[in-house]
């Protein structure tokens, strides 16, 4: 209300612009002003001190992401194969400033990377090998193309706004309170409301039936 009222200058333009940009497919452009609509609405986030992670902080949100992708619970393996865990560190605090900062597209694309990268370690990963061959399956569909993950996004801000937030609230919440698997999982259930899920197993297709 207190942005309708003092900055209608500024949202109204971005909500017609919105509205006339979905329908032609410009889905990017819809995407930016939704993100300067959430901005103007909420506020941007201060920066903070930088964000730092241990080995063990990254095999937490590891777990906690590719548990929810594959849903089964891979501790023990991930735990044993996830080595290269370094180059995680830098992507995964620019994921997590895009999302502090309502860049949800940007944060995404964060997320691709370091799933894309935890493949060198995990794709031979003992009794995983499976399920990380069906989120890695589902990583080259879903982040192919920047554009429709944008569009995407723009579709979950329309008609999934109470589900967006509050994975993403809990993810800044969570951490600040140092639980990173808590972290990985609820990006991953943002990843699931944004792109959909990742295709079941055949075990899990088959316990369906039951």
């Amino acid at each position: 209300m207190d942005a309708i009222l003092h900055k209608y200058d500024q949202v109204f333009p971005d909500v017609n612009a919105i509205i006339a940009d979905v329908p032609k497919h410009k889905y990017y452009d819809a995407g930016a002003k939704t993100s300067d609509l959430v901005i103007q609405i909420l506020g941007k986030v201060k920066a903070e001190k930088p964000l730092t992670f241990s080995p063990h902080d990254i095999i937490m949100f590891a777990d906690g992401l590719v548990s929810f992708l594959a849903r089964n619970n891979h501790f023990d393996h991930i735990n044993g194969c996830l080595k290269d865990t370094e180059d995680t560190v830098p992507v995964l605090i620019d994921a997590i400033n895009n999302f502090k900062n309502k860049q949800i597209v940007n944060g995404i694309v964060d997320i691709g990377w370091i799933l894309t990268n935890f493949d060198n370690d995990l794709r031979d990963c003992g009794g995983m090998v499976q399920d990380w061959a069906r989120i890695k399956n589902w990583v080259s569909v879903e982040f192919r193309d920047p554009n429709v993950i944008q569009g995407k996004v723009v579709d979950a801000m329309l008609h999934k706004y109470d589900q967006v937030f509050p994975d993403i609230n809990a993810m800044i919440a969570g951490f600040s309170a140092n639980q990173f698997h808590d972290v990985g999982d609820r990006m991953g259930d943002l990843l699931f409301t944004v792109l959909g899920q990742v295709g079941m197993s055949e075990e899990q297709v088959a316990a369906t039936l039951i």
